[in-house]
């Protein structure tokens, strides 16, 4: 779903305690819905969905952030999924996953150096095994 309303962008800021205040300043935010009762595998499909979306994002110069909802709660009693289901009106029957803000990046990432990276966390053909 689709979300350029500032005032719903606002209000989607707070569907979680904390990570998520980046989505009120972006221009568009899409959330990532999946029906439960369709496929067992929905968790992974909207993930699948939302990365491609952030490297779609990325191949027309904007930026994203992923704001994790599945498993987050908006507070006592209600979880980020039915504060967002009641705030757009969604069918009871979808769940959200995520909430992927898109926008101009307010600034550049610095990709880590080559030697910064933890090779050494790498196994080859079997846990533990080294590169030989």
């Amino acid at each position: 779903m689709v979300v350029t309303d500032k005032t719903l962008l606002e209000k989607l800021s707070v569907a979680k305690p904390q990570g998520a205040a980046f989505v009120k300043d972006a221009p568009v935010a899409v959330v990532v819905c999946g029906d439960p009762s369709v496929s067992g595998l929905w968790v992974e499909d909207c993930s699948i969905a939302a990365v491609t979306m952030q490297y779609a994002a990325l191949a027309l110069g904007l930026g994203s952030r992923w704001a994790q909802m599945r498993g987050n709660n908006f507070n006592e009693g209600t979880t980020s999924t039915q504060y967002i289901a009641g705030l757009l009106g969604l069918p009871e029957n979808l769940s959200v996953l995520c909430i992927i803000a898109i926008g101009y990046p307010g600034e550049e990432i610095v990709p880590y150096k080559k030697d910064a990276l933890r090779f050494d966390k790498v196994s080859y053909n079997r846990y533990g095994q080294k590169k030989a």
